[in-house]
């Protein structure tokens, strides 16, 4: 497709030459500001986006050719082992054998160089497109004005009218000739790029659903990234072909929306003309064969996912060990947090790539966390004295103090976490029966439908209160001098850093954003291993139960009773164990979460309420929305206390229930310990002070609302 497009721009260059010598023509012939204004907005709107069009397509190709060669592959010939690095288009070895260096490093160099020459041809062809067809439009919006000024020059003369008149048709006539160029060189490379691209999102959509189960984060994100490129390519063509159909049809529309009915009969006549014109458009194919419009587009969506899945359905997927393949179904979602901030802990099974991610990330992203915090502190204590800009800033700044003890929680409880995931394996591994099993995928899918819960609200909630402080911008004068920044939502003590001046104020921002997604993260990480372990353990309780009912069956037979209450006790003591752990990873974070999302729960009321009388919709949503995700965030480490009590208690209760009275005396005398343990039920704790529960729950809420009452008053 490159290759096709770099022949286009060489064989084509003569008429490329003359449309920008007649663009410049355009700019050069304008004489009135109100004209240069039009021209000026559509000029930007093209350079916008070609930049987003180079951002993508070259983006794109680079992260999928690192993605296939960073990595090493090693491979034995004639028993000498070599290690090397996959190419993403392998050569024939019987014409280069690029399995041996020099060739392999080579070969790579040559591919990043011819990966670049045809990306680049595919932007070239991409962005003149769309700078042509923004400046053919720029130059129709000048036709509309000129038709809206032409009653008034009838008012001042007929000949002025006829003059204007006669300005319009040429100025019409050297647009359509414009596009007509336009589509001359487009519509090969056109063609090109929709038949290509749909084979291309296909594959790409192909090669991510079976990278799917092996959970490549790398190769699933540059798949994600060459699809999202290649359709974003196809809307652009579409959408030049759409646009400016639709703006040579609008020269018709205008003309018989002008006042023709106080103009001469003669002139007016001369309307039907551009009228019926008009109406014949030129329209920008793909091969001469497709019109582009957003209708094509979402016909190549429609056609590259029935390609994918007939390649699916063709292709044979090797299915992965069950236990493994349902224990990652469970896990899934809260490794991809997980590995985003380098806290997914490392097993002798991980990847050089994820090893050198973690080690990475982590300084990173605490540099990010302190460079906001400190600053932050530092302001709040030293530089503000006003009261209410202290409150103003307390909230955002728990916040990220409270993902800080989550993100060091996580870092430091590694091994822990490690052992639980490895005792969830193992737990999977040894369901034999299907019933089982099923009762275990029940729970988990609990778990994972919880954790999506988190992650939606937590994340939505910070950037939602973010986006709504710093897209605006804000007027301060220093010095004498005017300057315009974006706030903060944590504002950084000057003395230390004046992100009040550019490039510092974006800087901090990005710095802000970074460390706002790893404290959100942090705490959806947390969040959702406490839901994934709890209902894992659940679902392990659940099992006892079905055991515990079936203890009596075959009751004659003494030795089979015995084994399974021998089985039934062990599993019982492997889940508590397990519960032990997630009390001791949790605990922390529990505590943190408790009273972090008290305060700035009261702080979020109170900041709605002061915005009430202003009636800032975006800021009252955005509070709204932050409250209701501290309130789940609680309310799912309270559940998750609550039922993990109900449920251990609950083997007591079944233990009960049975039939007991039908076992021998001495295997019934073993119910009495399952019964006595079971009423001392391991609690999950806040930093072994509260237990979690529901009416633990409601106390927060009453809590936060007491302290919202009390700033209100302090405020007033």
């Amino acid at each position: 497709m490159g290759s096709f497009n770099y022949w286009i721009l060489l064989r084509h260059g003569k008429e490329i030459h003359e449309c920008v010598k007649h663009m410049e023509e355009d700019w050069r012939v304008i004489q009135r500001v109100e004209d240069f204004e039009v021209m000026m907005k559509h000029a930007k709107m093209g350079r916008f986006l070609a930049g987003i069009c180079v951002t993508f397509m070259q983006g794109s190709s680079i992260f999928f050719n690192a993605a296939a060669t960073m990595k090493t592959v090693t491979f034995i010939v004639n028993n000498v082992t070599t290690t090397i690095h996959p190419l993403s288009c392998p050569a024939y070895r019987k014409l280069v054998d690029t399995r041996f260096s020099p060739a392999n490093e080579i070969m790579i160099v040559m591919q990043f160089m011819s990966s670049y020459i045809t990306n680049s041809s595919t932007v070239c062809i991409c962005s003149l497109g769309i700078a042509f067809a923004m400046h053919a439009c720029g130059q129709l919006d000048m036709l509309y004005t000129w038709f809206n000024e032409l009653v008034e020059d009838h008012a001042k003369g007929n000949h002025l009218a006829e003059q204007r008149l006669t300005n319009i048709v040429k100025h019409h006539l050297r647009v359509l000739c414009f596009i007509a160029r336009m589509e001359n060189i487009m519509h090969k490379s056109c063609f090109v790029e929709l038949t290509g691209c749909t084979l291309n999102m296909c594959l790409s959509g192909y090669f991510f659903i079976m990278n799917w189960h092996a959970l490549s984060t790398a190769k699933m994100m540059s798949y994600f990234t060459i699809y999202v490129s290649m359709a974003f390519n196809i809307f652009i063509f579409c959408y030049i072909g759409e646009i400016v159909t639709e703006q040579c049809k609008n020269v018709g529309r205008m003309a018989y929306m002008t006042n023709w009915y106080k103009l001469d009969h003669k002139t007016a006549r001369n309307f039907i003309l551009i009228i019926v014109r008009s109406n014949n458009v030129i329209k920008i194919t793909a091969g001469k064969i497709f019109s582009l419009s957003i209708a094509t587009f979402a016909d190549v969506i429609k056609t590259s996912l029935a390609y994918m899945n007939a390649l699916q359905t063709m292709a044979i997927v090797p299915r992965k060990d069950e236990s493994t393949e349902d224990n990652d179904y469970s896990l899934q979602l809260s490794r991809w947090f997980l590995i985003s901030i380098g806290a997914w802990p490392q097993t002798s099974k991980s990847t050089v790539m994820e090893k050198w991610s973690t080690f990475v990330l982590i300084p990173m992203f605490w540099a990010a966390v302190a460079i906001n915090a400190i600053p932050c502190l530092l302001y709040v204590f030293f530089e503000t004295e006003d009261i209410q800009t202290k409150l103003n800033t307390a909230g955002p700044l728990i916040h990220r103090l409270m993902g800080t003890v989550n993100y060091w929680t996580l870092l430091s409880r590694t091994g822990e976490m490690r052992d639980c995931i490895g005792h969830m394996e193992t737990d999977w591994r040894l369901v034999r029966r299907a019933e089982d099993r099923e009762l275990m995928i029940e729970y988990s899918k609990f778990g994972r439908f919880i954790t999506m819960i988190c992650a939606v609200f937590m994340q939505s909630a910070s950037l939602l209160f973010i986006a709504t402080k710093v897209m605006k911008k804000i007027t301060v004068v220093i010095d004498n001098q005017t300057i315009t920044m974006h706030p903060m939502t944590c504002p950084a003590y000057r003395k230390l850093i004046d992100a009040r001046f550019s490039p510092a104020n974006e800087i901090m921002l990005v710095i802000q954003l970074t460390s706002t997604y790893v404290s959100s993260a942090s705490t959806v990480c947390v969040c959702s291993l406490a839901a994934i372990f709890a209902m894992h353990a659940c679902g392990q309780l659940n099992v006892i139960y079905v055991w515990l009912n079936e203890l009596t069956e075959n009751h004659d037979e003494g030795d089979l009773a015995e084994k399974k209450l021998t089985v039934v006790v062990e599993h019982h003591l492997r889940v508590l164990s397990f519960i032990a752990r997630i009390e001791s990873i949790m605990h922390k974070a529990c505590l943190v979460e408790l009273m972090g999302c008290t305060i700035n729960m009261c702080l979020v009321g109170y900041y709605a309420l002061m915005n009430w009388a202003a009636f800032d919709v975006a800021k009252i949503i955005s509070y709204v929305i932050v409250y209701l995700s501290m309130s789940f965030n609680i309310f799912i480490f309270c559940y998750i206390g609550e039922i993990l009590t109900e449920q251990c208690r609950n083997v007591g209760d079944m233990a009960y229930m049975t039939n007991w009275y039908k076992l021998r005396h001495r295997t019934a005398l073993g119910l009495v310990l399952i019964i006595a343990r079971s009423n001392n039920v391991i609690k999950i704790t806040a930093g072994k002070l509260f237990h979690l529960s529901i009416t633990t729950f409601g106390d927060v809420i009453k809590t936060s609302v007491v302290y919202l009452n009390i700033l209100r008053t302090m405020a007033m």
